[in-house]
C-alpha cells in the first residue's frame, strides 16, 4: 500500500453523489478547467515529466492563469493523470489535486463540485474528497465516491460554513489506490445574486490620493467605488470624495483627499443583471515609512550652566531623539579627553547579584553610540565581562571606532574597574589598519583600581579593545580616552543621545554644563515614529536623519575682562551680540590687537557681523570682553 500525504484516505467503496435541492437562480458554473494545455502524453501514456514542483505548485500557464495546486500532476493528452510521486520523507506517496481558492458565499455556502475521472490502472478505486479553507489546518467535511476504468461524472454537494471566518474554499481529491485521471472540473452553484467583493488594502497612499484594491468576484462585469469620511463620531453620516466610480479593474485611484481626514472605501459588483451589496469597509492609511529632519529653532534660556534647546514639531511625529555634543577648541598644546563613558544610567545588578545583559551593545546608556558587548552583566553604574564560558567565548568591550589620528597617533585610554579576584589582567588591545599594540594591568587586590595605557597607532579608524584573564567577572565603572589637542585643533566629543516622546515635546533643558571661550555645544535632533503600513498595522521605529547641528555658547564662555556686567557681549551661530544699557562706542580687535570695527550704538542690543571666527577683544567705551567667534 502506498503513503499518503495531505489528503488522508480511507476504504471506501461507493456510488455517486448527486445534487438534489431546489435552485432559487442559475445553476452556473463559478469555476471550470478543462485541461486543454495539458497536451503532451495520453490517457494510457501520460508525459514523464510531472507538472507540479516541491511547492505543490502548477504552473499558472497550463490552467488559464489561476493557481491550482496537487502532487503527481502529469499532462495526459487534454485531461490530467495524477500519479505517485516520490516523498521526500515518505518515499513512493499517491498524488493529490487541489482547486483554487473559490469564493461560495452565495446559496450560504452550498456548491457542487463536478468533474469526470476513471482509474488508469484499477477496474475500481475510490477517491475521497476534503473540504477545507484558506485558514483551516483540517477539513471541514470529507466525501467518497467510486471510479472505474471507465470516463464517468461524478458530483459532490458540499456547504461551506465559513467557520474560521474565510469566504474562500477549496476541495483536495485523492485516490485510495492507484493512479488516476480526472477532467472537465466545475464549481456549480445556485446563482441569483452577486457577491459583493472583498475590498483590500489601498496602494499609493498619499495624503492626497490612494488607489482602491479589492480581490476579483468571478461574474462581475464591472465595479461601483465609493470613498468618504465621516462628519460625525458615530459614523452615521458620510461625505462622499467619490461615489460609484465606476471601472472594470480591480483597482480605482481616488483623488481630492485633504489632510488631517480619515478616509474610508468600499465597493459593489456589478454585472447585467445584479449590483452587490457594499464590500467591506477599508479605512485608508497613509503610511509612515520615513519621517522628516526636524527645523531647528533658536535655544533660549542660555546661562553659564545650560540652556534649552528646541525644535519644531514634526507631522505625525512620536517622539524625536537628541544628540548632545561638546566642540573643544585647544587655545594652547593640552591633553583634553575625548570620550567619557560614566555608565551612570545603568541601574540593575550588584557585586553579588549582577543584572542580566542581553543586548549586544551598549547604545541604550552610552553617550557614543557603536561600543560593543559580549558575554555581557551588569552592576548599577558599571558594565561588566563574564568570562564563565571563557573557553568558548570571552568577555568583551569594543569601542567605536575614533578618529585618534592627531598627535602622531599617540593617545591614552584610562579604565576604572572593579576586581572580583585578585590577580586577574586586564587586557587593552589598540586596532589600526592590521596593526595591533598589547597593553597589561595587573589587579592585585579585590575592589576598585584606576590606571592608564597609553598607545601610538592611533589613526583615522581606530578601535580598542577591553579583555581580561580571569574565569569570573570583571566590571568597568569609567572609560576615558584622552590625546593631546595642539592650539587651534578642535574635537567635537559626544556628550548625549536620548528620546523623548510626544510630537509636541519640542525642547530639552541641558543643565550642569560649564563652558569657557575654548567651548561651544551642540545640538541635532532626528524624528521618530512606529512605521506604519497601507493596512494599518504598526511596525518597527522609523527616524529621520539626524539635523545639522545648532551650535550654542554659554554665557560663561564670553569672558568680561574688567569684570564689568552692566553690559552685554556674546557670540551665536557666527554673530556677535552687543547689548549696552546706554549709547556706548563700541571697538572691536583681533586678538593681535587690529581694529576691524569701531562703531558707536545706541541702548539696546545690537548683532555685528565679523568677516573672520576667532578670538576678538571688544570695547564697550572703556570696558573690554573677549569673545570667541
Amino acid at each position: 500500500m502506498k503513503k499518503i500525504t495531505s489528503i488522508c484516505l480511507t476504504i471506501f467503496l461507493g456510488v455517486n453523489i448527486v445534487s438534489a435541492y431546489a435552485a432559487r437562480g442559475e445553476q452556473l458554473a463559478i469555476l471550470s478547467e478543462d485541461f486543454s494545455a495539458f497536451t503532451e502524453g495520453t490517457e494510457s501514456t501520460p508525459a514523464e515529466s510531472e507538472l507540479s514542483t516541491g511547492n505543490a505548485m502548477i504552473p499558472m500557464e497550463f490552467t488559464h492563469g489561476i493557481q491550482w495546486k496537487g502532487r503527481g500532476i502529469h499532462q495526459a493528452g487534454g485531461v490530467c493523470a495524477v500519479l505517485s510521486y516520490d516523498d521526500y520523507t515518505y518515499g513512493e506517496t499517491q498524488g493529490w489535486i487541489q482547486t483554487p481558492y473559490t469564493d461560495v458565499r452565495l446559496d450560504d455556502g452550498n456548491f457542487i463540485l463536478r468533474f469526470r475521472a476513471r482509474s488508469i490502472a484499477q477496474t475500481k478505486d475510490s477517491l475521497i474528497l476534503y473540504l477545507q479553507d484558506q485558514y483551516s489546518n483540517n477539513y471541514y467535511t470529507s466525501e467518497k465516491c467510486t471510479i472505474t476504468d471507465q470516463w464517468q461524472t461524478i458530483e459532490v454537494p458540499f456547504q461551506h460554513n465559513f467557520g474560521m471566518g474565510s469566504r474562500l474554499a477549496y476541495v483536495q481529491i485523492g485516490a485510495y489506490n492507484d493512479s488516476w485521471l480526472i477532467d472537465d472540473i466545475e464549481i456549480i452553484q445556485d446563482v441569483y445574486d452577486i457577491c459583493s467583493p472583498h475590498a483590500i488594502s489601498p496602494k499609493d497612499v498619499t495624503f492626497e490620493h490612494f488607489t482602491a484594491r479589492w480581490d476579483a468576484v468571478w461574474s462581475a462585469t464591472s465595479y461601483l467605488t465609493s470613498a468618504y469620511y465621516y462628519a460625525d463620531e458615530e459614523k452615521t453620516h458620510r461625505v462622499y470624495i467619490a461615489e460609484n466610480i465606476e471601472t472594470t479593474e480591480c483597482e480605482c485611484q481616488v483623488t481630492g483627499m485633504e489632510k488631517g481626514k480619515t478616509y474610508f472605501f468600499t465597493v459593489k459588483a456589478k454585472n447585467d443583471k445584479y449590483t452587490s451589496v457594499e464590500s467591506n469597509e477599508v479605512q485608508v492609511y497613509v503610511p509612515i515609512r520615513t519621517m522628516p529632519v526636524p527645523e531647528l529653532a533658536d535655544p533660549t534660556d542660555i546661562t553659564d550652566t545650560g540652556y534649552t534647546a528646541r525644535w519644531y514639531p514634526v507631522e505625525r511625529a512620536m517622539g524625536y531623539a537628541v544628540r548632545h555634543f561638546l566642540k573643544h577648541t585647544a587655545r594652547s598644546d593640552e591633553e583634553y579627553t575625548l570620550v567619557h563613558e560614566d555608565l551612570e544610567t545603568i541601574t540593575e545588578g550588584t557585586f553579588e547579584w549582577p543584572g542580566y545583559f542581553y543586548d549586544y551593545d551598549l547604545n541604550k546608556y552610552s553617550k557614543v553610540p557603536g561600543w560593543g558587548v559580549n558575554m555581557g552583566c551588569t552592576v548599577k553604574g558599571m558594565i561588566g565581562i563574564d568570562n564563565y564560558y571563557r573557553d568558548f567565548e570571552e568577555g568583551k568591550i569594543t569601542s567605536p571606532e575614533f578618529d585618534l589620528s592627531r598627535n602622531d597617533g599617540k593617545y591614552t585610554v584610562q579604565l576604572n574597574v572593579y576586581a572580583i579576584h585578585a590577580g586577574d589582567t586586564v587586557y587593552v588591545d589598540s586596532y589600526c589598519e592590521g596593526e595591533k599594540e598589547h597593553r597589561e594591568y595587573l589587579m592585585k587586590t579585590v575592589g576598585e583600581h584606576s590606571f592608564s595605557v597609553d598607545f601610538t597607532n592611533g589613526s583615522a579608524q581606530t578601535h580598542f579593545t577591553v579583555t581580561f584573564s580571569g574565569t569570573d567577572k570583571m566590571f568597568i565603572d569609567d572609560i576615558f580616552v584622552k590625546q593631546i589637542l595642539r592650539a587651534g585643533e578642535s574635537y567635537t566629543s559626544a556628550l548625549a543621545s536620548f528620546e523623548v516622546e510626544g510630537i509636541d515635546n519640542t525642547s530639552y533643558t541641558f543643565t550642569d554644563l560649564t563652558g569657557s571661550e575654548s567651548d561651544e555645544y551642540l545640538y541635532s535632533v532626528a524624528s521618530w515614529s512606529y512605521s506604519l503600513d497601507e493596512e494599518g498595522i504598526w511596525g518597527p521605529n522609523v527616524y529621520s536623519e539626524y539635523s545639522e547641528p545648532q551650535i550654542v555658547r554659554l554665557s560663561s564662555s564670553i569672558e568680561n575682562v574688567d569684570g564689568i556686567d552692566s553690559d552685554k557681549v556674546y557670540a551665536h551661530n557666527g554673530i556677535l551680540y552687543v547689548g549696552v544699557a546706554r549709547d556706548a562706542l563700541v571697538r572691536i580687535y583681533t586678538i593681535e590687537g587690529k581694529l576691524i570695527l569701531s562703531r558707536q550704538i545706541t541702548i539696546g542690543k545690537h548683532e555685528l557681523d565679523l568677516p573672520i571666527h576667532g578670538f576678538y577683544l571688544v570695547y564697550i567705551n572703556d570696558h573690554c570682553y573677549k569673545v570667541s567667534l
